[in-house]
């Protein structure tokens, strides 16, 4: 099966990622290549009431050759309650909220060793929750070029929340301006069935943005 575009794979992808996977049917995600410490694989920005928060999921120190597929997470840390509470507090209230929390937390509290294997069941959520019929795989190895008919976007698609205003926004719990980008939590929870509309008409652009500075 030939796959439409590789990217990678992150914890609770952004907008960005799933508005791109709109027009897909068969997409590969990178988990072969060296991990990189510091990216999106293992965290997610949400919409809390005071700010921007960050969530990451601790992982076992990596050596500097080990692959993504190789990465275990590390549960000497209670990450899964602190992702909870963070998440309850922040969309608790939000509309859809109810509909889609409990699939959520099951799979956040299924102590997957591996943190490729808990990004792959989450993504499978949100896909089946936006209902996008998009087929997604694992790499098997590592492929510098994969041929002009598969698009690269290893390290392309942005995972940081922008004050984009070329992007037309929905309802949001908290704050007077609209951020773009957020977890696609954000968008699930606010916006529920019609999310799918939403990233439809929400065109995937690789262009510079303002990004937020956070205070972490």
């Amino acid at each position: 099966m030939q796959p439409d575009a590789i990217t990678d794979l992150y914890y609770l992808p952004s907008i960005n990622f799933f508005a791109y996977l709109t027009n897909k049917k068969n997409i590969l995600v990178e988990v072969q290549s060296h991990y990189e410490k510091q990216t999106c694989r293992n965290r997610c920005y949400l919409l809390g009431a005071n700010q921007i928060q960050r969530l990451s999921i601790p992982v076992v120190k990596p050596t500097p050759q080990q692959t993504y597929a190789e990465i275990r997470i590390d549960y000497r840390e209670r990450w899964q309650d602190i992702h909870w509470r963070t998440i309850c507090s922040a969309y608790g209230k939000a509309p859809y909220f109810e509909h889609y929390a409990e699939d959520l937390r099951r799979i956040i509290y299924t102590g997957e060793e591996y943190l490729v294997l808990l990004n792959l069941k989450l993504l499978t959520l949100c896909l089946g929750l936006l209902r996008l019929p998009v087929n997604i795989s694992a790499t098997t190895a590592y492929v510098a070029d994969y041929g002009n008919g598969c698009s690269d976007m290893r390290g392309r698609i942005s995972c940081i929340p922008t004050d984009n205003t070329d992007k037309a926004g929905y309802v949001q719990l908290f704050g007077q301006s609209f951020v773009y980008n957020l977890s696609v939590l954000d968008l699930l929870f606010c916006e529920g069935p019609q999310s799918i509309f939403y990233l439809q008409k929400t065109a995937f652009s690789s262009g510079k943005t303002k990004v937020f500075k956070f205070g972490f």
